[in-house]
């Protein structure tokens, strides 16, 4: 395969780094993305779509810079040290116990946070992707960057954002917000408004917001996963990320050298000596730590802690936890411990940063409260809305439309994403002509929930027949045969238009 089809170029004004970044998050994509903008350089890699390094030509990006800055480290003993690579620096400060490699980790996730942020506001310059680029073993960090991209679209000016969003993008809510980001109330009232999936056109009339303005929060809670796109307009083709995942590069460990960024694709090494893997108990250990870390829902969890533990607590778990499973550990042992580790070990920073502080933590579990209760509603919705369902069906069954109107629209009210709960309530509405847009609209909306889903192209089909509309319906009938080619009812349906 070509290098050249492993690589695409554009300008930062048709794409910024944040319409990037979520591309290749959505496409689990590996390789580097390089931006410039002026005499400023900066490369990011991804791994399966997230990022875990940047580098910088920037002065104020040098570690040594951000030791100095939150006075970390005393110039003096930089000085010592010399003008080393970053990679070098870390090392040699830990190796000196000026430095805990928990620090160490936490620094460095804050500086590729700042490079970061200088890149997200970029409205000018290039970029070019490249799939064979991978950063090296022992360069890795582990970093969220959900907080930072979600700010820093903030601060991008709204006009900016004038064409971001094409007419046919349809939007829904995301089940995969992150409770940690704080909204605006200008967001917050947007999210509010969502019911099922929108076109720009649909939010623009229920927020009666200025076009450019609403984009611009739109972005922001894309960005943020508070809500979902369905779009075309894209930097990448699928034809492009097809190439991309097929590219294949042989990874090998590595010496402490900070890639430059004049480089493409890390330089190989001589071979080294294996090392023997763990044992299996320390293994499982970790295997079980890391199944905690996944399934943790708090920062409670994550540390494994009580809600109720007192502050000295926290911090000598959090202490221990760095002690037993810091990514550094495991460095030598060349196996895929590490990067698990350096993948879990952020969360746990973030968590003891949260918890640490009796300001932060009461602001945490006031959180939590919400969200408790928000799932309490949401739960107890749930249940309300398969009631009124379920007593909606027995309505139509003894032929009560009416009835069955009210209680097909009461559980679509709780439920609204809920495709059953549509479809249900647009056919009770397509009994009486007084109300088929209205039905007609929630087979649609049933539709544009699932589209892959047979039941609302057919209900909306026989909608059609019904209402002498034989071209919209044989158009339902089709999609039906192509997403189930064998479906006998559909079959049926066309044969019988053909009369």
């Amino acid at each position: 395969m070509s290098p050249n089809t492993l690589e695409q170029n554009g300008k930062l004004s048709d794409f910024m780094l944040a319409e990037l970044l979520a591309e290749a998050s959505d496409a689990c994509i590996n390789g580097s993305l390089r931006l410039s903008f002026a005499e400023q350089k900066i490369v990011i890699y991804l791994e399966n779509g997230a990022v875990c390094f940047a580098a910088s030509n920037l002065r104020n990006h040098r570690l040594s810079e951000l030791f100095q800055q939150r006075q970390i480290v005393s110039n003096e003993d930089l000085a010592i040290i010399g003008n080393v690579s970053d990679a070098e620096l870390g090392a040699k400060l830990c190796e000196s116990g000026k430095l805990s490699a928990s620090d160490l980790a936490m620094i460095q996730s804050q500086q590729i946070a700042v490079i970061l942020r200088t890149a997200l506001n970029w409205t000018e310059g290039d970029w070019n992707f490249n799939a064979l680029a991978r950063i090296r073993e022992n360069l890795r960090v582990g970093i969220d960057v959900r907080q930072v991209i979600f700010n820093s679209t903030r601060e991008i000016p709204v006009e900016s954002f004038g064409d971001k969003f094409g007419f046919d993008d349809k939007f829904s809510l995301s089940a995969n917000g992150d409770l940690t980001l704080d909204l605006q109330p200008r967001e917050a009232f947007v999210l509010s408004r969502f019911e099922g999936v929108h076109d720009f056109a649909e939010l623009e009339t229920v927020c009666g917001l200025p076009e450019i303005e609403l984009t611009k929060i739109l972005f922001a809670l894309w960005c943020g996963g508070f809500v979902n796109r369905d779009y075309s307009r894209r930097a990448f083709s699928a034809e492009k990320l097809e190439k991309i995942r097929d590219a294949k590069i042989e990874m090998r460990p590595n010496a402490f050298n900070v890639p430059q960024i004049t480089e493409k694709v890390a330089a190989p090494v001589a071979k080294i000596e294996e090392k023997p893997a763990p044992v299996v108990d320390e293994r499982k250990d970790i295997e079980i730590f890391m199944a905690r870390i996944k399934n943790a829902t708090t920062f409670y969890e994550v540390l494994g802690v009580s809600p109720n533990a007192e502050a000295s607590e926290i911090k000598q778990t959090y202490f221990q936890l760095a002690k037993q499973y810091h990514p550094d550990k495991f460095h030598q042992a060349e196996t895929d411990l590490h990067q698990l580790l350096q993948s879990a070990f952020p969360r746990i920073s973030q968590a003891y940063e949260n918890l640490k502080d009796a300001k932060s933590r009461e602001l945490y579990d006031f959180k939590l409260k919400k969200i408790e209760a928000a799932r309490n509603n949401a739960a107890a919705n749930e249940q309300n809305a398969t009631g009124y369902f379920t007593q909606g069906v027995r309505a139509f069954e003894s032929k009560d439309y009416q009835q069955a109107m009210s209680w097909f629209a009461q559980a679509v009210q709780l439920e609204p994403n809920d495709v059953r709960f549509r479809v249900a309530y647009g056919r009770a509405l397509a009994t009486n002509s007084k109300y088929r847009f209205q039905a007609q609209a929630e087979f649609q909306n049933a539709v544009n929930l699932d589209g892959n889903s047979i039941e609302p192209h057919l209900a909306l089909a026989e909608f059609y027949i019904k209402y002498k509309l034989p071209k919209r319906a044989e158009s339902e009938l089709k999609k039906v045969l192509v997403l189930h080619p064998n479906n006998a009812e559909a079959r049926k349906l066309l044969k019988n238009l053909a009369l």
